[in-house]
């Protein structure tokens, strides 16, 4: 069977857990004797084919203002008419008609459309594609954030009359796919209500952190360490809460936590601002972007993640990879999270936006016993087993057999 799956980006250095989850899946396919194509954007003025361990990679240029990757250096005017055009790319369309009239796969995946716009179900159409899937990763149907954030983000989540024509648009496209999932029941059902995918069968999905059942029954729990060690890893961005989560944790710092330590891993918008604020600041280190690894030697090192998300979050790829490493987690209550994590079994809550919060639930996991500690690094583990990358490439496989028959 030849499956042919888009992602605005694939390398996940770049595109962040849409990107890992299609790095994986399309990997464990090739493994699994599939045919596999991806189609992704890239920042060349002409369309690249490379082949990466059996995947066939096809690399389109950014047929549009700039590429997607460029979008926190751009102009506000330029980012509305860059948005504008990727409502419906009529380039992108083109382009990819061509390219799946020559694949000719049984089955369109698409995942992120940011950059490659929602015209490659209207060309999956034109070219006689046999099924089309799209698998949901955050809210970009509705909001051109992507998220419910920023100016344009609170807009789409009040469903304000500007960002009707492009959500009546983006609706009336998604009737045109067959099948569509999501990693949780939250962001699933939040298109429902929004009355997107009309015509779709509907199934949830979770998102795999990438290690096989082999890994991790060979991993053992955490063992209480003398310094409390506390991990973020992820975007650098309001949405994530990570100035909240700095303020708090000097807080805590403040009122009796010196055995703190916080390490800050990843980048974005905020990266200068942070480093400037914070970086005379002992007990805070920002250590870049991370992967591989790097990531793994930080989620095993560390006592806590932190996921102090003020966003309603669509699942939360980087918790279920701290689990795989028998990391607990401190996370807002907000979202798909409670979807993910337990309460006292395999992490703890705050309220979303409050600094006041993350303090007590920093002071309060601080003073767990070393034997408490163990028993829920050893829950992390147990609950890491749903989320293999097996259980993960099993559904799509499954998925993608029903959709054939």
């Amino acid at each position: 069977m030849k499956i042919l799956l888009f992602s605005f980006l694939f390398e996940p250095e770049l595109g962040g857990g849409a990107a890992v989850v299609v790095n994986q899946l399309a990997g464990a396919l090739v493994a699994h004797s599939y045919d596999v194509v991806v189609v992704t954007t890239w920042e060349g003025k002409k369309i690249k084919t490379e082949y990466l361990d059996g995947i066939k990679l096809i690399r389109i240029p950014a047929y549009n203002l700039y590429w997607v990757v460029e979008k926190d250096q751009q102009p506000t005017l330029k980012k509305i008419l860059w948005q504008l055009f990727d409502v419906w790319n009529p380039l992108i369309y083109r382009v990819v008609r061509q390219i799946l009239l020559d694949e000719a796969p049984d089955i369109v995946h698409s995942h992120k459309l940011r950059g490659l716009s929602p015209s490659i179900w209207s060309a999956a159409k034109a070219a006689g594609v046999k099924k089309i899937v799209h698998t949901c990763h955050d809210y970009e149907l509705l909001s051109p954030e992507g998220l419910f954030m920023g100016w344009a983000g609170r807009l789409a989540e009040r469903q304000h009359f500007l960002m009707r024509p492009y959500q009546i648009l983006r609706r009336y496209l998604s009737g045109m796919v067959d099948i569509v999932t999501a990693p949780s029941q939250f962001l699933l059902s939040y298109h429902e209500r929004m009355r997107y995918f009309p015509n779709a069968e509907k199934k949830i999905i979770p998102n795999s952190h990438g290690f096989s059942l082999a890994y991790l029954v060979n991993q053992v729990p955490k063992k209480a360490s003398k310094q409390f060690r506390l991990l973020y890893l992820g975007r650098l961005d309001k949405a994530k809460g990570v100035e909240l989560l700095c303020e708090a944790f000097l807080r805590y710092v403040d009122e009796g936590g010196e055995n703190g330590l916080l390490s800050i891993a990843g980048w974005g918008p905020l990266k200068k601002s942070l480093h400037e604020k914070y970086a005379t600041q002992e007990k805070i280190h920002f250590l870049g972007a991370v992967s591989g690894g790097q990531k793994s030697a930080l989620l095993r090192k560390n006592n806590f993640l932190v996921l102090p998300s003020v966003v309603k979050e669509s699942f939360g790829l980087v918790l279920v990879e701290a689990f795989a490493h028998g990391t607990p987690v401190i996370a807002s209550r907000i979202g798909a999270f409670p979807e993910v994590v337990v309460e006292s079994k395999t992490g703890f809550w705050a309220q979303a936006g409050s600094i006041d919060s993350l303090k007590t639930a920093f002071e309060r996991v601080s003073k767990l016993s070393s034997a408490i500690l163990a028993e829920i690094s050893a829950n992390t583990l147990d609950e890491a087993k749903l989320y293999t990358i097996e259980e993960n490439v099993s559904a799509y496989m499954a998925l993608y057999e029903e959709a054939e028959q």
